[in-house]
């Protein structure tokens, strides 16, 4: 776990934003791997976790939206 100090906010919402990228872009390549392989299990389970994954992040841009509209 990193610890930011306020002088290093800038980088350390750069590095929020790589780690967002790099878990969809993991997520892509293990169905893709589950794909090539024929694994439909694994197919599947990765299938469930990217529409959980869009779900939550469509959830919190709503609440986000909603602080903002409350302040």
């Amino acid at each position: 776990m990193f610890v930011f100090y306020p002088r290093q906010r800038k980088g350390g919402d750069i590095i929020k934003a790589l780690e967002k990228t790099a878990i969809w872009i993991v997520l892509g390549l293990l169905a893709v791997i589950a794909f090539i392989t024929n694994d439909t299990n694994a197919l599947h389970l990765m299938t469930a976790t990217f529409l959980i994954c869009r779900q939550l992040d469509s959830i919190k841009e709503d609440i986000v939206d909603e602080i903002k509209k409350s302040n």
